[in-house]
């Protein structure tokens, strides 16, 4: 490569940018002196010879340059896909912004081995609705179910439990 150039391109090993470590490698001055010839510089533009630089790119291009007619993607039709289809609704339970707690109380309420159905103050629409407490602890939907404002459980009320929190 030639160094007479202009002195307004950077010669090969300067920093490539200030305050970075990289030096220009041969492969970006060429790039650089080939631009700075087709603008002409600073001065006013004087035909040059065209010069190739291909070979010298795609000797340092770890993989080939990107050429449209051969790698652009085919052109596909559009097909519809199930992400294109409007969703079915779904029932969803619906939580209360503001949520109710009923307290049960053992031996006013129910009667601990022997209840299973209680009446709820609100009607709710699954038992996904609601959640329940035996004491502190909670009970998965498989425990009970729910129809409008009664929930039915699958047991019995342990003997033990003193209060029973429903609440959704």
């Amino acid at each position: 490569m030639s160094n007479s150039t202009n002195s307004n391109i950077p010669q090969p090993g300067a920093s490539f940018l200030v305050g970075r470590p990289e030096p220009i490698s041969p492969v970006w001055w060429a790039f650089l002196l080939a631009m700075f010839e087709r603008t002409g510089g600073t001065g006013t533009p004087t035909p040059v010879k065209q010069i190739d630089y291909t070979p010298l790119i795609d000797a340092q291009a770890p993989y080939p340059l990107f050429s449209p007619a051969q790698d652009a993607p085919p052109t596909v039709a559009w097909q519809p896909s199930l992400a294109d289809l409007a969703p079915e609704p779904v029932s969803v339970p619906v939580f209360a912004v503001d949520p109710i707690e009923d307290i049960f109380t053992a031996g006013t309420n129910f009667t601990p081995g022997t209840t299973t159905t209680l009446a709820l103050s609100k009607t709710y629409t699954s038992a996904a609705a609601v959640l329940v407490h035996f004491d502190g602890t909670f009970q998965a939907t498989d425990q009970y179910s729910v129809s409008g404002n009664t929930i039915t459980f699958t047991s019995a009320i342990p003997v033990g439990v003193s209060k029973v929190y429903a609440r959704g």
